[in-house]
């Protein structure tokens, strides 16, 4: 969206939704990814009711601007 430069790794590319929160006793939330989402759109190639071929960020990630890694 060129909204900025991303700095980082690149993610692992699973889309998990949250179900659910708990509100803690200082009023912050805590939460879990609790299922994995799926996205089909469809595609150029994809004449029928087929489900194309995914969408551009699962099971690639988000390949950083810049990229950091980790100091062994």
């Amino acid at each position: 969206m060129g909204l900025g430069t991303v700095v980082g790794t690149r993610t692992w590319g699973g889309l998990l939704t949250v179900a659910e929160s708990a509100v803690l006793i200082d009023g912050s939330e805590i939460s879990m990814p609790s299922e994995n989402v799926i996205m089909y759109h469809k595609s150029a190639s994809d004449s029928g009711g087929g489900r194309g071929g995914g969408n551009p960020i699962e099971n690639s990630g988000v390949v950083p601007d810049i990229e950091v890694g980790s100091v062994g």
